[in-house]
């Protein structure tokens, strides 16, 4: 195995890095499974307008994180070469391969969520 390369701010280990801490701000947010789970249990429920904007809204920035993270971590496994550390490459694939998941995971969401209705005004009681 060659030696290391000295690592630097645009090396394999920092993109690495970066693709970690984006990936733990992705997944501690907790938003993409809950939303996941929101929407599931919506089923054939009205939802407004304004509800449904917010949770696409939430998905799209949920989702554009996971893909932020998954193509981080892809540069930093072109970036890698032969004096790459070992702790690098793994924890670029690990990255990869959970932010696709995360992304796929998004787009479902997205294409679960309902269509909004106009709200209806509450009902007058008469009489």
């Amino acid at each position: 195995m060659a030696d290391p390369r000295p690592g630097g701010v645009l090396s394999t280990e920092t993109f690495g890095l970066v693709a970690l801490f984006l990936l733990a701000i992705t997944m501690f947010s907790g938003q993409l499974i809950g939303l996941l789970t929101t929407v599931s249990s919506i089923g054939d429920q009205p939802v407004t307008v304004a509800q449904v904007a917010q949770l696409n809204t939430q998905i799209t920035v949920s989702g554009t994180l996971a893909a932020a993270s998954a193509l981080t971590a892809a540069l930093a496994l072109v970036l890698s070469g032969t004096g790459t550390r070992d702790w690098a490459r793994w924890t670029a694939s690990a990255v990869l391969i959970t932010g696709l998941l995360l992304v796929v995971v998004a787009v479902l969401t997205y294409l679960q969520v309902p269509a909004g209705v106009a709200q209806q005004p509450p009902m007058m009681p008469t009489g």
